[in-house]
Protein backbone atom coordinates (compact mmCIF):
# COMPACT_ATOMS: atom_id res chain seq x y z
CA UNK A 1 0.00 0.00 0.00
CA UNK A 2 1.44 3.39 -0.95
CA UNK A 3 2.00 6.03 1.69
CA UNK A 4 -0.42 8.45 -0.01
CA UNK A 5 -3.24 5.87 -0.03
CA UNK A 6 -2.60 5.02 3.61
CA UNK A 7 -2.62 8.70 4.54
CA UNK A 8 -5.88 9.27 2.60
CA UNK A 9 -7.53 6.41 4.49
CA UNK A 10 -6.32 7.83 7.80
CA UNK A 11 -7.80 11.22 6.89
CA UNK A 12 -11.12 9.63 5.92
CA UNK A 13 -11.21 7.73 9.21
CA UNK A 14 -10.48 10.92 11.13
CA UNK A 15 -13.16 12.84 9.23
CA UNK A 16 -15.74 10.12 9.80
CA UNK A 17 -14.89 10.06 13.47
CA UNK A 18 -15.22 13.83 13.70
CA UNK A 19 -18.63 13.69 12.01
CA UNK A 20 -19.83 11.28 14.70
CA UNK A 21 -18.37 13.45 17.46
CA UNK A 22 -20.00 16.58 16.05
CA UNK A 23 -23.36 14.80 15.68
CA UNK A 24 -23.18 13.59 19.28
CA UNK A 25 -22.35 17.06 20.57
CA UNK A 26 -25.17 18.62 18.53
CA UNK A 27 -27.58 15.95 19.79
CA UNK A 28 -26.71 16.37 23.47
CA UNK A 29 -29.25 19.19 24.15
CA UNK A 30 -32.01 17.01 22.69
CA UNK A 31 -30.86 13.99 24.69
CA UNK A 32 -31.09 16.03 27.89
CA UNK A 33 -34.47 17.54 27.03
CA UNK A 34 -36.04 14.19 26.05
CA UNK A 35 -34.91 12.24 29.12
CA UNK A 36 -37.84 11.09 31.33
CA UNK A 37 -40.34 12.39 28.78
CA UNK A 38 -43.20 10.20 27.53
CA UNK A 39 -43.39 9.38 23.83
CA UNK A 40 -46.12 7.34 22.19
CA UNK A 41 -45.18 5.59 18.94
CA UNK A 42 -47.73 4.31 16.42
CA UNK A 43 -46.66 1.46 14.14
CA UNK A 44 -49.33 0.85 11.51
CA UNK A 45 -49.71 -2.25 9.37
CA UNK A 46 -47.49 -0.89 6.57
CA UNK A 47 -44.69 -0.06 9.01
CA UNK A 48 -44.98 -3.54 10.52
CA UNK A 49 -44.40 -5.05 7.08
CA UNK A 50 -41.60 -2.64 6.16
CA UNK A 51 -38.09 -3.93 5.42
CA UNK A 52 -36.88 -1.17 7.75
CA UNK A 53 -38.81 -2.47 10.79
CA UNK A 54 -35.72 -4.08 12.36
CA UNK A 55 -33.91 -0.72 12.29
CA UNK A 56 -36.94 1.05 13.78
CA UNK A 57 -37.02 -1.50 16.61
CA UNK A 58 -33.31 -0.94 17.32
CA UNK A 59 -33.87 2.81 17.44
CA UNK A 60 -36.81 2.34 19.82
CA UNK A 61 -34.55 0.32 22.12
CA UNK A 62 -31.98 3.14 21.93
CA UNK A 63 -34.61 5.68 23.03
CA UNK A 64 -35.42 3.45 25.99
CA UNK A 65 -31.74 3.30 26.97
CA UNK A 66 -31.65 7.13 26.96
CA UNK A 67 -34.33 7.27 29.66
CA UNK A 68 -37.32 8.06 27.44
CA UNK A 69 -40.63 6.52 28.53
CA UNK A 70 -42.18 4.69 25.59
CA UNK A 71 -45.62 3.41 24.70
CA UNK A 72 -46.13 1.57 21.40
CA UNK A 73 -49.56 1.17 19.82
CA UNK A 74 -49.55 -1.19 16.86
CA UNK A 75 -51.93 -1.52 13.93
CA UNK A 76 -53.23 -4.60 12.24
CA UNK A 77 -56.01 -4.06 9.66
CA UNK A 78 -53.84 -4.23 6.55
CA UNK A 79 -52.51 -7.59 7.74
CA UNK A 80 -55.93 -9.23 7.83
CA UNK A 81 -55.65 -10.10 4.15
CA UNK A 82 -53.08 -12.71 5.17
CA UNK A 83 -55.76 -14.54 7.16
CA UNK A 84 -58.71 -13.87 4.86
CA UNK A 85 -58.79 -17.15 2.93
CA UNK A 86 -61.27 -18.69 5.34
CA UNK A 87 -63.43 -15.58 5.64
CA UNK A 88 -66.60 -15.42 3.62
CA UNK A 89 -66.85 -12.64 1.03
CA UNK A 90 -69.79 -10.91 2.73
CA UNK A 91 -67.95 -10.86 6.07
CA UNK A 92 -64.83 -9.48 4.37
CA UNK A 93 -66.77 -6.63 2.77
CA UNK A 94 -68.21 -5.73 6.15
CA UNK A 95 -64.72 -5.62 7.61
CA UNK A 96 -63.68 -3.15 4.91
CA UNK A 97 -66.58 -0.97 6.04
CA UNK A 98 -65.18 -0.99 9.60
CA UNK A 99 -67.67 -3.52 10.92
CA UNK A 100 -66.29 -6.47 12.88
CA UNK A 101 -69.03 -9.08 12.62
CA UNK A 102 -68.90 -12.26 14.76
CA UNK A 103 -67.46 -14.25 11.84
CA UNK A 104 -64.47 -11.91 11.78
CA UNK A 105 -63.83 -11.59 15.51
CA UNK A 106 -61.79 -14.75 16.10
CA UNK A 107 -59.58 -14.23 13.03
CA UNK A 108 -59.07 -10.57 13.95
CA UNK A 109 -58.14 -11.30 17.57
CA UNK A 110 -55.76 -14.08 16.52
CA UNK A 111 -54.04 -11.83 14.01
CA UNK A 112 -53.69 -8.98 16.53
CA UNK A 113 -52.29 -11.40 19.11
CA UNK A 114 -49.85 -12.74 16.53
CA UNK A 115 -48.73 -9.23 15.63
CA UNK A 116 -48.21 -8.42 19.31
CA UNK A 117 -46.17 -11.59 19.77
CA UNK A 118 -43.95 -10.78 16.79
CA UNK A 119 -43.29 -7.28 18.11
CA UNK A 120 -42.45 -8.66 21.56
CA UNK A 121 -39.93 -11.06 20.03
CA UNK A 122 -38.33 -8.31 17.94
CA UNK A 123 -38.10 -5.96 20.93
CA UNK A 124 -36.52 -8.77 22.98
CA UNK A 125 -33.93 -9.74 20.36
CA UNK A 126 -30.34 -8.62 20.68
CA UNK A 127 -27.15 -8.79 18.66
CA UNK A 128 -23.66 -7.57 19.65
CA UNK A 129 -24.10 -4.56 17.33
CA UNK A 130 -27.57 -3.55 18.55
CA UNK A 131 -28.65 -1.25 21.36
CA UNK A 132 -30.57 -4.19 22.91
CA UNK A 133 -27.51 -6.39 23.39
CA UNK A 134 -27.07 -7.30 27.08
CA UNK A 135 -29.72 -4.75 28.02
CA UNK A 136 -32.42 -5.05 30.65
CA UNK A 137 -35.12 -3.86 28.28
CA UNK A 138 -38.54 -4.92 29.53
CA UNK A 139 -41.70 -4.86 27.41
CA UNK A 140 -45.07 -5.20 29.10
CA UNK A 141 -48.64 -5.59 27.87
CA UNK A 142 -51.98 -5.70 29.68
CA UNK A 143 -55.69 -5.02 29.69
CA UNK A 144 -55.23 -1.27 30.02
CA UNK A 145 -58.18 -0.45 27.74
CA UNK A 146 -61.86 -0.67 28.62
CA UNK A 147 -64.04 -0.61 25.53
CA UNK A 148 -67.65 -0.24 24.52
CA UNK A 149 -69.39 -1.14 21.27
CA UNK A 150 -69.74 1.40 18.51
CA UNK A 151 -73.35 0.30 18.45
CA UNK A 152 -75.78 0.98 15.65
CA UNK A 153 -74.78 3.80 13.30
CA UNK A 154 -77.14 4.88 10.51
CA UNK A 155 -79.13 1.71 11.13
CA UNK A 156 -76.09 -0.60 10.83
CA UNK A 157 -74.96 -2.72 13.79
CA UNK A 158 -71.16 -2.59 14.09
CA UNK A 159 -71.08 -5.65 16.37
CA UNK A 160 -67.50 -6.05 17.71
CA UNK A 161 -66.12 -2.75 16.40
CA UNK A 162 -65.49 -0.75 19.53
CA UNK A 163 -64.59 2.62 21.01
CA UNK A 164 -62.41 3.44 23.99
CA UNK A 165 -64.43 3.76 27.17
CA UNK A 166 -61.65 4.14 29.74
CA UNK A 167 -57.85 3.94 29.87
CA UNK A 168 -56.14 2.77 33.06
CA UNK A 169 -53.74 5.66 33.39
CA UNK A 170 -52.45 4.58 36.81
CA UNK A 171 -51.43 1.14 35.59
CA UNK A 172 -49.76 2.56 32.48
CA UNK A 173 -47.82 5.12 34.51
CA UNK A 174 -46.62 2.46 36.94
CA UNK A 175 -45.26 0.35 34.08
CA UNK A 176 -43.52 3.35 32.50
CA UNK A 177 -41.91 4.26 35.83
CA UNK A 178 -40.49 0.72 36.25
CA UNK A 179 -39.21 1.48 33.54
CA UNK A 180 -40.75 -0.68 30.84
CA UNK A 181 -41.84 -0.18 27.25
CA UNK A 182 -45.62 -0.58 27.15
CA UNK A 183 -47.00 -2.38 24.09
CA UNK A 184 -50.70 -1.78 23.45
CA UNK A 185 -52.75 -3.75 20.94
CA UNK A 186 -55.98 -2.39 19.36
CA UNK A 187 -58.17 -4.53 21.60
CA UNK A 188 -60.51 -3.44 24.37
CA UNK A 189 -62.57 -5.40 26.86
CA UNK A 190 -65.94 -4.60 28.37
CA UNK A 191 -67.10 -5.15 31.93
CA UNK A 192 -69.31 -7.97 30.58
CA UNK A 193 -66.28 -9.80 29.18
CA UNK A 194 -66.73 -8.95 25.51
CA UNK A 195 -63.82 -8.21 23.19
CA UNK A 196 -63.89 -5.23 20.85
CA UNK A 197 -61.61 -4.27 17.98
CA UNK A 198 -60.46 -0.65 18.10
CA UNK A 199 -59.15 1.75 15.48
CA UNK A 200 -55.43 1.81 16.41
CA UNK A 201 -54.90 5.40 15.24
CA UNK A 202 -57.73 6.70 17.42
CA UNK A 203 -56.44 4.52 20.26
CA UNK A 204 -52.95 6.02 19.93
CA UNK A 205 -54.38 9.54 20.15
CA UNK A 206 -56.51 8.73 23.20
CA UNK A 207 -53.73 6.97 25.11
CA UNK A 208 -51.36 9.87 24.34
CA UNK A 209 -53.95 12.36 25.59
CA UNK A 210 -54.62 10.43 28.83
CA UNK A 211 -50.89 10.19 29.55
CA UNK A 212 -50.31 13.83 28.54
CA UNK A 213 -47.55 12.48 26.33
CA UNK A 214 -44.85 14.88 25.26
CA UNK A 215 -44.85 13.44 21.74
CA UNK A 216 -47.15 11.28 19.63
CA UNK A 217 -45.18 9.81 16.73
CA UNK A 218 -46.85 8.24 13.69
CA UNK A 219 -44.77 6.21 11.24
CA UNK A 220 -46.12 6.95 7.75
CA UNK A 221 -45.35 5.94 4.16
CA UNK A 222 -43.93 9.33 3.14
CA UNK A 223 -41.38 11.29 5.17
CA UNK A 224 -44.24 13.50 6.34
CA UNK A 225 -46.68 15.98 4.84
CA UNK A 226 -45.81 17.31 1.40
CA UNK A 227 -46.84 20.63 -0.13
CA UNK A 228 -48.33 20.88 -3.67
CA UNK A 229 -44.77 20.97 -5.07
CA UNK A 230 -43.97 17.72 -3.21
CA UNK A 231 -41.65 19.48 -0.77
CA UNK A 232 -41.62 18.35 2.84
CA UNK A 233 -43.55 20.55 5.28
CA UNK A 234 -41.44 20.62 8.45
CA UNK A 235 -44.10 22.12 10.72
CA UNK A 236 -47.83 22.69 10.53
CA UNK A 237 -50.41 24.00 13.02
CA UNK A 238 -53.16 21.61 14.01
CA UNK A 239 -55.69 24.27 12.98
CA UNK A 240 -54.33 24.03 9.41
CA UNK A 241 -55.13 20.31 9.12
CA UNK A 242 -58.08 20.87 6.84
CA UNK A 243 -58.93 20.37 3.19
CA UNK A 244 -56.10 19.13 1.00
CA UNK A 245 -53.70 18.54 3.89
CA UNK A 246 -56.19 16.45 5.80
CA UNK A 247 -56.82 14.22 2.80
CA UNK A 248 -53.14 13.21 2.67
CA UNK A 249 -53.19 10.88 5.70
CA UNK A 250 -56.75 11.50 6.76
CA UNK A 251 -57.22 9.03 9.63
CA UNK A 252 -53.77 9.72 11.08
CA UNK A 253 -54.07 13.50 10.77
CA UNK A 254 -57.50 13.44 12.41
CA UNK A 255 -56.01 11.42 15.27
CA UNK A 256 -53.07 13.84 15.54
CA UNK A 257 -55.38 16.86 15.59
CA UNK A 258 -57.52 15.24 18.29
CA UNK A 259 -54.45 14.48 20.42
CA UNK A 260 -53.12 18.05 20.12
CA UNK A 261 -56.51 19.47 21.11
CA UNK A 262 -56.56 17.19 24.16
CA UNK A 263 -53.21 18.36 25.49
CA UNK A 264 -50.49 16.35 23.71
CA UNK A 265 -47.56 18.72 23.27
CA UNK A 266 -46.76 17.80 19.66
CA UNK A 267 -47.22 15.09 17.05
CA UNK A 268 -44.72 13.91 14.45
CA UNK A 269 -45.14 12.18 11.11
CA UNK A 270 -42.01 10.16 10.29
CA UNK A 271 -41.28 7.95 7.28
CA UNK A 272 -40.96 4.28 8.17
CA UNK A 273 -39.02 3.44 5.00
CA UNK A 274 -35.93 5.51 5.75
CA UNK A 275 -33.34 4.17 8.16
CA UNK A 276 -32.65 6.54 11.05
CA UNK A 277 -35.61 8.84 10.41
CA UNK A 278 -36.78 8.54 14.03
CA UNK A 279 -33.38 9.53 15.44
CA UNK A 280 -32.98 12.35 12.94
CA UNK A 281 -36.39 13.78 13.86
CA UNK A 282 -35.72 13.66 17.60
CA UNK A 283 -32.03 14.54 17.84
CA UNK A 284 -31.24 17.02 15.06
CA UNK A 285 -32.28 20.60 14.50
CA UNK A 286 -33.51 20.00 10.95
CA UNK A 287 -35.52 16.85 11.77
CA UNK A 288 -36.72 14.39 9.13
CA UNK A 289 -40.52 14.63 9.03
CA UNK A 290 -43.46 16.88 9.81
CA UNK A 291 -44.16 18.28 13.25
CA UNK A 292 -47.77 19.11 14.15
CA UNK A 293 -48.28 21.65 16.92
CA UNK A 294 -51.08 23.76 18.32
CA UNK A 295 -48.88 26.84 18.49
CA UNK A 296 -45.64 27.55 16.67
CA UNK A 297 -42.65 25.84 18.25
CA UNK A 298 -40.69 29.02 17.49
CA UNK A 299 -40.63 31.29 20.54
CA UNK A 300 -39.10 34.78 20.81
CA UNK A 301 -38.18 35.77 24.36
CA UNK A 302 -35.76 37.65 26.59
CA UNK A 303 -32.54 35.74 27.24
CA UNK A 304 -31.64 34.41 30.69
CA UNK A 305 -28.37 33.23 32.25
CA UNK A 306 -29.19 29.63 31.26
CA UNK A 307 -29.11 30.69 27.58
CA UNK A 308 -25.43 31.71 27.66
CA UNK A 309 -24.11 28.29 26.45
CA UNK A 310 -26.63 28.34 23.59
CA UNK A 311 -25.66 31.89 22.62
CA UNK A 312 -21.97 30.97 22.67
CA UNK A 313 -22.65 28.00 20.39
CA UNK A 314 -24.35 30.36 17.91
CA UNK A 315 -21.79 33.15 17.83
CA UNK A 316 -18.51 31.20 18.11
CA UNK A 317 -18.45 30.12 14.41
CA UNK A 318 -19.20 33.73 13.35
CA UNK A 319 -16.43 35.02 15.63
CA UNK A 320 -13.97 32.57 14.09
CA UNK A 321 -14.94 33.72 10.57
CA UNK A 322 -14.57 37.39 11.51
CA UNK A 323 -18.26 38.32 11.26
CA UNK A 324 -18.48 39.15 14.98
CA UNK A 325 -16.09 40.52 17.59
CA UNK A 326 -15.08 37.82 20.08
CA UNK A 327 -16.81 38.04 23.46
CA UNK A 328 -15.71 36.19 26.57
CA UNK A 329 -18.11 33.96 28.46
CA UNK A 330 -17.82 36.28 31.48
CA UNK A 331 -18.83 39.28 29.34
CA UNK A 332 -21.81 37.40 27.93
CA UNK A 333 -22.97 36.37 31.40
CA UNK A 334 -22.85 39.99 32.57
CA UNK A 335 -24.62 41.29 29.43
CA UNK A 336 -27.16 38.50 28.85
CA UNK A 337 -30.02 40.84 29.84
CA UNK A 338 -29.33 42.75 26.61
CA UNK A 339 -30.05 39.65 24.50
CA UNK A 340 -33.22 38.42 22.87
CA UNK A 341 -33.31 34.82 21.65
CA UNK A 342 -35.45 32.58 19.48
CA UNK A 343 -35.82 29.04 20.70
CA UNK A 344 -37.33 26.00 19.04
CA UNK A 345 -38.20 22.96 21.12
CA UNK A 346 -36.18 24.43 23.98
CA UNK A 347 -33.03 24.99 21.87
CA UNK A 348 -31.65 28.50 21.20
CA UNK A 349 -31.44 28.89 17.40
CA UNK A 350 -31.07 32.67 17.00
CA UNK A 351 -29.97 35.62 19.11
CA UNK A 352 -29.42 39.39 19.02
CA UNK A 353 -28.43 42.08 21.52
CA UNK A 354 -29.55 45.68 21.96
CA UNK A 355 -27.35 48.27 23.74
CA UNK A 356 -29.00 51.68 24.36
CA UNK A 357 -26.98 54.89 23.92
CA UNK A 358 -29.31 57.77 24.78
CA UNK A 359 -31.58 58.36 21.80
CA UNK A 360 -29.79 55.63 19.78
CA UNK A 361 -29.40 51.88 20.24
CA UNK A 362 -26.86 49.43 18.86
CA UNK A 363 -27.97 46.14 17.36
CA UNK A 364 -25.20 43.58 17.91
CA UNK A 365 -24.49 39.86 17.89
CA UNK A 366 -27.28 38.98 15.43
CA UNK A 367 -26.75 35.28 14.73
CA UNK A 368 -28.84 32.35 13.51
CA UNK A 369 -27.90 28.68 13.44
CA UNK A 370 -26.91 27.54 9.95
CA UNK A 371 -29.72 24.96 9.79
CA UNK A 372 -32.34 27.70 10.29
CA UNK A 373 -31.13 30.46 7.95
CA UNK A 374 -33.71 29.63 5.30
CA UNK A 375 -36.59 30.25 7.73
CA UNK A 376 -36.24 34.07 7.98
CA UNK A 377 -35.56 33.98 11.72
CA UNK A 378 -33.21 36.93 11.32
CA UNK A 379 -36.14 39.05 10.12
CA UNK A 380 -38.30 37.83 12.98
CA UNK A 381 -35.62 38.71 15.51
CA UNK A 382 -34.90 42.08 13.90
CA UNK A 383 -38.60 42.94 14.15
CA UNK A 384 -38.70 41.88 17.81
CA UNK A 385 -35.70 43.94 18.92
CA UNK A 386 -36.84 46.92 16.83
CA UNK A 387 -40.15 46.89 18.70
CA UNK A 388 -38.24 46.80 21.99
CA UNK A 389 -36.27 49.87 20.93
CA UNK A 390 -39.43 51.72 19.89
CA UNK A 391 -41.00 51.08 23.30
CA UNK A 392 -38.04 52.87 24.90
CA UNK A 393 -38.71 55.96 22.74
CA UNK A 394 -35.35 55.55 20.99
CA UNK A 395 -35.30 57.23 17.60
CA UNK A 396 -32.49 55.44 15.76
CA UNK A 397 -30.94 52.00 15.65
CA UNK A 398 -27.44 51.33 14.34
CA UNK A 399 -25.23 48.37 13.52
CA UNK A 400 -21.49 47.98 12.90
CA UNK A 401 -20.70 45.30 10.35
CA UNK A 402 -17.82 44.10 8.19
CA UNK A 403 -19.49 41.54 5.91
CA UNK A 404 -23.28 41.72 6.17
CA UNK A 405 -24.06 45.30 5.20
CA UNK A 406 -26.21 44.28 2.22
CA UNK A 407 -28.51 42.22 4.46
CA UNK A 408 -29.19 45.28 6.63
CA UNK A 409 -29.50 47.67 3.67
CA UNK A 410 -32.20 45.40 2.22
CA UNK A 411 -34.08 45.90 5.50
CA UNK A 412 -34.08 49.68 5.56
CA UNK A 413 -30.65 50.53 6.99
CA UNK A 414 -28.43 53.10 5.30
CA UNK A 415 -24.68 53.71 5.33
CA UNK A 416 -23.75 56.53 7.70
CA UNK A 417 -20.70 58.49 8.81
CA UNK A 418 -18.80 57.37 11.90
CA UNK A 419 -19.41 60.88 13.25
CA UNK A 420 -23.02 59.74 13.79
CA UNK A 421 -21.93 57.25 16.45
CA UNK A 422 -22.68 58.19 20.06
CA UNK A 423 -19.56 59.65 21.65
CA UNK A 424 -19.12 56.89 24.23
CA UNK A 425 -19.40 54.25 21.47
CA UNK A 426 -17.12 56.14 19.06
CA UNK A 427 -14.30 56.13 21.60
CA UNK A 428 -14.23 52.32 21.48
CA UNK A 429 -14.45 52.04 17.69
CA UNK A 430 -11.95 49.47 16.34
CA UNK A 431 -10.28 51.07 13.32
CA UNK A 432 -8.46 47.82 12.54
CA UNK A 433 -11.77 46.04 11.86
CA UNK A 434 -12.91 49.07 9.80
CA UNK A 435 -16.58 48.18 10.34
CA UNK A 436 -19.22 50.00 8.33
CA UNK A 437 -21.83 51.99 10.21
CA UNK A 438 -25.44 51.46 9.14
CA UNK A 439 -28.35 53.29 10.74
CA UNK A 440 -32.12 53.19 10.55
CA UNK A 441 -34.58 55.82 11.74
CA UNK A 442 -37.58 54.42 13.64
Amino acid sequence: MSGSVKLARQKNTMNNGYDHIKWFRDASPFINSHRKKTFLLYLGSQALQSENLANIIRDIALLNSLGIKLVIVHGWSGLLKQASASIEENAWSKFLDGIIVPDLLEASVNLIAGTQSQLLSKLSAGTPSSSMYRSDLVVTTGNFIRARPKGIINGIDHHHSGLVRKINRTALTQQLDNPAIVLISPLGYSLTGETFILDPRELAAEVAAVLKADKLIFFVANDGLLDPEQQLISEVMSSELTGELLNTEQAILQAAKKAIEQGVDRCHLIGFKRDGALLQELFTREGSGTQIVQHSSIRVRQATASDVPGIIALIEPLEQDGYLVKRSRELLESEVHHFTVIEESGIVVSCAAIYPYGDMAELACLATHADYRDRELGDLLLEAVTNQVRMKAIQKIFVLTTQTDHWFIERGFATDSLDSLPANKRSFYNYQRNSKLLTKHL
